[in-house]
């Protein structure tokens, strides 16, 4: 993704059916602008093998890693959540 494309990418993101139904309610500390940080701020990004797309980026306020998942059409989040292995994995 290029500059121009990322710059344009936090207008168009959304949340997913699922997330609104489940994630959003376990995790109330989540919202829109802390997934838009993650993924314009991201440490590691990872495509998954069904086209869907991984971003972890460090969130100071909380001191972890935020992981958000968006579907293929790179708009659409998932899923997010903070990701407890992420340093024990390796970036």
């Amino acid at each position: 993704m290029n500059n121009l494309e990322m710059n344009n990418f936090h207008n168009k993101m959304k949340f997913s059916k699922h997330y609104n139904e489940y994630s959003s309610k376990l995790r109330d500390y989540l919202s829109l602008e802390l997934c838009e940080f993650a993924v314009n701020n991201y440490v590691k990004r990872e495509v998954q093998d069904d086209g869907r797309v991984r971003y972890w980026a460090y969130i100071e306020k909380y001191n972890k890693y935020l992981r958000v998942i968006l579907e293929k059409d790179n708009e659409t989040i998932l899923t997010a959540f903070f990701d407890r292995d992420f340093e024990k994995k390796g970036k």
